[in-house]
């Protein structure tokens, strides 16, 4: 698969994981809303005229997993090999945008809950065509210094600082579609002398 559409899979896994999970314990506040899930950047959803929580779900980072890097190629037919996938660290943002901020709260304790109860996407919870493989990728806590932090609101520019969660989700494989082919040794041819060699 390509990585746009291995993305838009990920992306779409995640939205259903966290739509689908137990949201009754903030629900239980009075007038608490369950947050709308988006993609776009918080610079983009702050900047966007709304009532009611947002959620967003920001892909900030996506970097080669390095020990996962030297894989052997796969020998697919007797003289063609296929190269192994790429496996890709995806670095996600988790930031709430609420008029009040106690809902900000609420939402960061109600992810940090679901990612802590269901650390594994598996076939039963991917999405599109990666829910039809044998892939398994965990969600991992990615917790940022003051410094990290700093440089990424300040990459937004006009977004003020909110408070967020930082996950990563890994290994992530994408086909690079490379094949080689070979030519097997099949003779060997050996040349005998004898005698002394001449001067």
């Amino acid at each position: 698969m390509s990585i746009v559409t291995v993305l838009e899979e990920i992306d779409l896994s995640l939205h259903n994981l966290i739509d689908k999970a137990d949201w009754t314990a903030p629900g239980t506040i009075s007038d608490f809303q369950k947050p709308l899930i988006t993609f776009d950047s918080p610079k983009d959803v702050q900047g966007q005229i709304s009532t009611g929580n947002k959620l967003c779900i920001y892909l900030y980072q996506i970097m080669e997993n390095v020990y996962l890097k030297n894989h052997e190629p796969e020998i697919i037919e007797e003289n063609r090999t296929s190269f192994s996938p790429l496996y890709l660290d995806l670095h996600y943002l988790i930031v709430p945008f609420c008029e009040k901020k106690r809902d900000e709260k609420l939402i960061l304790g109600t992810i940090i809950q679901i990612f802590a109860n269901q650390s594994v996407l598996h076939e039963n919870l991917l999405k599109g065509n990666l829910g039809k493989t044998d892939q398994i990728m965990r969600i991992l806590f990615n917790p940022l210094t003051v410094d990290e932090l700093t440089k990424i609101w300040s990459a937004f520019q006009t977004t003020g600082y909110h408070p967020a969660l930082s996950y990563i989700v890994t290994p992530v494989p994408v086909d690079i579609s490379l094949e080689s082919t070979f030519q097997r040794v099949v003779s060997k041819q050996f040349q005998y002398c004898s005698g002394y060699p001449e001067d």
